[in-house]
């Protein structure tokens, strides 16, 4: 179905303002219609989510409405606005219990897909877990010993690794990988 230029593209039919600055998210351009009207993006798909293989040991449930700039679903709950593999994972496991400092507990995607809703591929881990599994997964024990004993400038570990500086930074000041 094409949608005349000026209209939602969710199909409701209804005009939309012009947008007066650039969105990369939204995919808008300033002084151009908005490609929908506030709420309506997430009307695109009759269904909530997709089973599909990604490579995990069993298929991902990929969300196809509202999704923040990371990739991860959003979705209304309860009036709010929440994490969609959130809403999943307490709908058939129970809720995630209330964490402090410094061991915050976050929803681990065992899959490594942050669009996937399957409450089977989430576990319940610490925040420091998490970040090791995710964007520090390419450091071990033995390298973050490496890190904190070399002279070499942050940069060039981070390179010679393939991790962001910041990782280098928080192994070597202990903020990470505290247990090494």
């Amino acid at each position: 179905m094409d949608i005349p230029f000026g209209f939602c593209h969710c199909g409701c039919g209804n005009k939309t303002s012009i947008i007066d600055r650039h969105d990369t998210k939204l995919k808008a351009v300033k002084g151009q219609p908005r490609p929908y009207l506030k709420g309506h993006a997430s009307r695109i798909s009759p269904v909530d989510y997709v089973v599909e293989d990604r490579g995990y040991e069993t298929p991902c449930w990929i969300w196809q409405r509202g999704t923040e700039k990371h990739g991860y679903g959003r979705m209304k709950h309860n009036g709010r606005q929440c994490s969609s593999h959130r809403v999943y994972y307490e709908r058939v496991k129970g809720p995630v219990p209330k964490s402090e400092a410094p061991l915050w507990l976050v929803l681990d995607h065992l899959c490594r897909v942050p669009s996937c809703v399957n409450p089977d591929h989430l576990e319940l881990v610490t925040q420091a877990v998490n970040r090791r599994r995710g964007v520090q997964k390419s450091l071990t024990a033995e390298i973050v010993r490496e890190i904190r004993e070399s002279p070499e400038t942050q940069a060039s570990l981070a390179l010679r690794f393939g991790v962001a500086q910041s990782c280098i930074s928080e192994a070597r000041r202990g903020v990470s990988w505290k247990d090494v």
